[in-house]
């Protein structure tokens, strides 16, 4: 017994010294990853030690599926899709009348959008893999990146960053083909509408709102209602994480988003990003506050919300 399974770890380190590298790509059991080694493996074992090894490569995939499958069904379930009111001509013409600047126009049929922005745990379930942090553009040196690859693997409620557009869109393919549902990813308008939120109260009650912020212009209550630049420590943090002291009610508008604004900023499928981040200052949080040009680019401080057609 001690000789077979001498001889197998030699076969197995044979079979890793002679394997191909494979480029990394989403995780799927029929990815080249994934696929069953038997083929190589079967040239250096005799027939008993063979059907050893098979049945025992076999129990390690199930293994693995099972464990997947669970992961999935977990994180998935923490997705709660809001639904949001129609936007009409007359809500664009508030908007207009109280000189804000926006990019909201009309008509803008109700839709769904997730509470939060997509957690790095629900993205690791789909996809099977964190994001490659050696292509992001922030954090750029290595002891900060092992830090936010080390943040991810211990907290899966953190939200997904450093990645962009084009891989966003990927990922809601394969949450897609896994769920039969058509998430996409949310306009500027719809990004902006949903950080505004509605007035619930007062004289103006129903209307898009056109404060500083959905819940006002009160610059230094704001950082009672987000993670900014002065209150974050320069890190993400968990998607239902409350801010130090407060409660996370304090954290949602009126439509019901959590961390509505800061933490992360939300992208549009356009690229331009609102809401602000942990790490911009108190301005970005502001309604109207808007950045352009980041399609393309993997921050630490960039992620999204589903969105759904009703």
């Amino acid at each position: 017994m001690n000789q077979l399974i001498k001889k197998s770890l030699i076969v197995m380190t044979l079979v890793v010294q002679v394997s191909p590298a494979v480029a990394h790509g989403p995780a799927s059991m029929n990815h080249p990853e994934m696929r069953d080694p038997m083929t190589g493996i079967a040239s250096y074992l005799d027939p008993v030690s063979l059907a050893r090894f098979s049945q025992t490569h076999r129990n390690a995939q199930d293994a693995a599926r099972i464990a997947q499958a669970l992961a999935f069904k977990r994180e998935f379930a923490k997705v709660n899709m809001l639904t949001l009111p129609e936007v009409t001509q007359a809500d664009v013409a508030h908007l207009q009348q109280a000189g804000v600047e926006t990019s909201i126009r009309a008509p803008l049929i109700s839709f769904k959008i997730s509470d939060t922005p997509i957690t790095i745990g629900l993205y690791h379930a789909v996809v099977g893999r964190y994001p490659d942090l050696s292509q992001s553009h922030w954090p750029t040196d290595t002891g900060r990146r092992n830090a936010l690859r080390a943040r991810w693997q211990a907290d899966s409620d953190l939200p997904l960053t450093n990645t962009t557009v084009a891989e966003d869109k990927a990922f809601i393919a394969d949450l897609n083909a896994r769920t039969g549902r058509l998430f996409r990813l949310p306009t500027e308008s719809e990004v902006e509408y949903s950080i505004r939120g509605r007035v619930v109260t007062g004289d103006q009650m129903g209307a898009i709102t056109t404060s500083t912020y959905h819940f006002g212009n009160d610059d230094h209550e704001m950082r009672n209602r987000a993670w900014v630049k002065s209150n974050s420590g320069e890190q993400a943090h968990g998607v239902w994480e409350p801010l130090p002291g407060r409660t996370l009610d304090d954290s949602w508008n009126s439509f019901g988003l959590i961390h509505a604004i800061g933490n992360v900023w939300i992208r549009s499928s356009e690229g331009v990003v609102r809401g602000g981040s942990f790490y911009y200052y108190d301005d970005g949080t502001q309604s109207s506050y808007r950045r352009d040009g980041f399609a393309g680019f993997r921050y630490a401080y960039f992620s999204f919300r589903l969105v759904e057609d009703l």
